[in-house]
């Protein structure tokens, strides 16, 4: 990753109030695909699409697990919905 890009990520992360151990997983988090796919720079850099499949999937899991806990005699296809 180039100097700059540290810089900025390092000053995203400082705005913030957080401390960040992975840079390059930041970067990546940040990046879209359609950024990711017109660079000029090779190699390519990575984007987030990976990123964004684990954390709808544990988003799903976190809502699922809520509403079957707080609201046990809600019907199935409510809570699908609701969770959507």
């Amino acid at each position: 990753m180039q100097e700059k890009r540290t810089q900025q990520l390092q000053s995203f992360c400082q705005g913030l109030g957080i401390h960040m151990h992975d840079l390059e997983l930041l970067d990546m988090a940040l990046t879209h695909t359609s950024y990711a796919h017109e660079a000029k720079q090779y190699p390519k850099p990575h984007h987030n699409e990976r990123i964004e499949f684990l954390g709808d999937s544990v988003l799903g899991v976190t809502v699922a697990d809520f509403l079957y806990r707080h609201f046990p005699d809600m019907p199935e296809g409510r809570m699908t919905r609701l969770r959507a």
